[in-house]
């Protein structure tokens, strides 16, 4: 699983132009507001928290803002939302439903249903894969049902 910082390029998928503009614009002018790559930064280190605290250990990169490939656009509506409540707009139910959807992603993740691999989990492409599908055709027996089978 490839492993990066999350872009400004990567947040574009969230917002236009014209609110990172406006957002930008805004962060010069009033010290209080955080530059975007120091929000990037916070919900990188946000959503490694959620993938730190699943059941199943991942080593990660030693880059603290590094996160899989996969979840930078959940992690980017997330980001989206942190953007905008700051700026004189209304928040779309949308933009809200995709928080709320990367948060509830986050907390799969935080819980095992999602699993997390670390960049060098990742298989060899040179190496052939192998995939074993457990199949059983039996139903569930145990002491109680064991009578009701012929």
């Amino acid at each position: 699983m490839t492993w990066r910082p999350p872009t400004l390029t990567d947040l574009r998928a969230s917002l236009s132009d014209k609110e990172i503009t406006m957002y930008s614009n805004a962060a010069t002018q009033d010290v209080t507001l955080d530059p975007i790559d120091v929000i990037l930064r916070r919900v990188a280190v946000f959503v490694r928290g959620y993938i730190q605290s699943a059941p199943r250990a991942v080593r990660l990169p030693a880059d603290p803002a590094a996160l899989p490939e996969a979840i930078i656009a959940p992690a980017m509506d997330y980001a989206a939302v942190d953007v905008l409540k700051k700026l004189p707009l209304t928040i779309t139910k949308e933009r809200n439903d995709a928080r709320a959807e990367a948060i509830s992603l986050f907390k799969s993740i935080a819980r095992g249903d999602y699993v997390i691999k670390a960049e060098d989990d990742a298989p060899d492409s040179a190496s052939p894969v192998h995939v074993a599908m457990p199949v059983c055709s039996r139903p569930n027996i145990n002491r109680n049902t064991i009578g009701r089978f012929p």
